[in-house]
């Protein structure tokens, strides 16, 4: 969260910073730019919501821009877009034209339509789908999407080592989640220094502005959660196709 007004220093404007945590501590809370810390209160989406809005009339806060962190916060925001567009400023588009970038699955399936190399997936109905897959090397086992939460979606993607392993690890998810939502991916060996992201802000799948960087440590070390270390690198075979998913989705905001 991100205040509009501010004090000179030296020259430059800084803008004040609040940060809403959830659980454990954000490593955002420990910034120097942190000027208040809350507790993001609430145990479902419409509770965390009214929390928001609470906000805007206990502090002076209406008009500042909402930045979400995790995947979590950025599917509540869009969900809820109309009504925190009327107190926030918004950098998450509405959920009809997010819902295929933060659903795996359907950002699958739109990057195969566009011609972007990507990993082995499949999304098989139930186990017996499951043992018909014929894979040849290490899978993980990772949801179409993160809108519930529990001990499968947190730790964010199980790897597993051969077929058997495989199949009692996908019942065990499938009694937490419907078992068409748990997709089965191909596993790619190698540290952290081979991981890299963009980012860019955008207008109508219009790309302002660009960069690439490589998550050199992140927790937890295989499946992060979060990134400790990102430094920016050079790595343009990376932007073209991801400048290809922005322009199809005609995308809005800060990705």
């Amino acid at each position: 969260m991100r205040s509009s007004r501010a004090r000179t220093i030296g020259g430059w404007r800084p803008s004040e910073v609040w940060v809403l945590k959830r659980g454990d501590p954000l490593l955002a809370t420990f910034s120097k730019f942190a000027a208040k810390t809350f507790d993001w209160q609430g145990h479902n989406n419409a509770e965390r919501v009214e929390f928001l809005l609470s906000l805007a009339d206990s502090y002076p806060v209406v008009g500042w821009v909402l930045i979400p962190t995790d995947d979590e916060a950025v599917s509540l925001l869009s969900q809820h877009h109309d009504v925190l567009a009327g107190v926030y400023r918004l950098t998450t588009p509405p959920w009809r034209e997010l819902r295929v970038l933060v659903g795996k699955w359907l950002l699958h399936q739109l990057a195969g339509g566009l011609e972007i190399p990507q990993l082995w997936t499949r999304l098989p109905k139930n186990g017996q789908e499951l043992r018909s897959l014929n894979h040849g090397f290490l899978v993980i086992l990772k949801p179409r999407s993160r809108d519930i939460a529990n001990r499968f979606t947190n730790t964010k993607a199980w790897l597993l080592n051969d077929e058997d392993s495989l199949l009692v690890k996908y019942i065990e998810v499938s009694a937490l989640l419907p078992s068409d939502s748990v997709m089965v991916q191909e596993h790619i060996p190698g540290g952290t220094d081979g991981q890299f992201s963009s980012f860019a802000l955008c207008q109508e799948g219009r790309v302002l502005t660009f960069v690439t960087a490589r998550r050199s440590r992140q927790w937890p070390m295989d499946f992060g959660r979060a990134s400790s270390f990102v430094e920016t690198v050079d790595l343009p075979e990376i932007i073209e196709p991801s400048c290809r998913i922005l322009r199809a989705t005609r995308f809005t905001g800060i990705v």
